[in-house]
């Protein structure tokens, strides 16, 4: 799998239940509103210091 191709072209994977994409701009008001959220902050935050150590 050539990886640097991957990843310059950022795949869309999807299932019946979900779908990744890239973000997008009109994505903005959502994801603002989700992390706005103190429980989706507190989660992220922490998850974000896992991967870090």
């Amino acid at each position: 799998m050539n990886f640097t191709k991957v990843l310059k072209e950022f795949p869309v994977i999807e299932t019946e239940k979900i779908r990744l994409r890239k973000l997008r701009e009109e994505d903005a008001p959502e994801l603002l509103k989700y992390y706005s959220n103190e429980i989706n902050k507190k989660n992220c935050t922490e998850i974000i210091n896992i991967l870090k150590n």
